[in-house]
């Protein structure tokens, strides 16, 4: 019997054919993501059952910026649901986001603002959307000496080991195209992200 778990791995990959536009103050970029999702076994083994496929949109100007997910997996899963085949005679279904815009988040450097929505799973589309105060430095980044180039871009690798000592974020971002945020809740790098892995999360960008 198959036993999902919602939380236990599932890995974001972002094909960095970036399209960036930088004028003055502002910038665009673009991105393709694809997120596994994953059930395991009784006997802990990892079967993939679905990978979900998005567009990226991360749009900055002066000190404003805004970042959202747009699905490209609707038309597959029209109910909201996966099915799983657990046994001949069982089928579980598994609910997925099915907002057409989805992982939004704003953020208004001058005034500390930031404005959220989190996607709930299922057809219902019933997410919630949350505003707060923004707290600069929150990620305190190590920068190392690493470089390499990526899709065209001259990257600089950097690290974030978080309160518990473990290490949360290894990334790769460009110093030439200053940014102020990305995806993946990231922020305080002096460059757009290119690459990361968030080694707690198993995500990968």
């Amino acid at each position: 019997m198959y036993k999902y778990v919602q939380s236990l791995s599932y890995s974001l990959l972002t094909l960095l054919g970036l399209c960036l536009q930088v004028n003055a103050q502002t910038l665009e970029a673009h991105y393709k993501i694809f997120q596994s999702l994953y059930t395991t076994t009784e006997n802990g083994i990892l079967k993939n059952i679905a990978n979900l496929d998005f567009d990226g949109f991360l749009y900055q100007q002066k000190n404003r910026f805004i970042y959202f997910n747009r699905p490209l997996y609707l038309d597959r899963y029209p109910d909201g649901y996966i099915d799983v085949t657990v046994d001949e005679n069982n089928i579980t279904k598994i609910g997925v986001p099915m907002d057409s815009l989805q992982d939004i988040r704003y953020v208004d450097f001058d005034s500390l603002i930031s404005r959220s929505r989190f996607d709930i799973t299922g057809p219902e589309n019933r997410g919630f959307n949350v505003k707060g105060n923004w707290k600069s430095g929150r990620i305190k980044w190590q920068f190392l000496s690493d470089s390499k180039e990526i899709n065209g871009l001259k990257c600089q690798k950097a690290q974030w080991v978080n309160a518990n000592g473990k290490l949360q974020w290894i990334v790769w971002f460009c110093p030439d195209v200053p940014v102020l945020g990305g995806p993946g809740y990231i922020t305080g790098l002096p460059g757009i992200l290119v690459e990361g892995e968030n080694k707690i999360t198993n995500e990968k960008y």
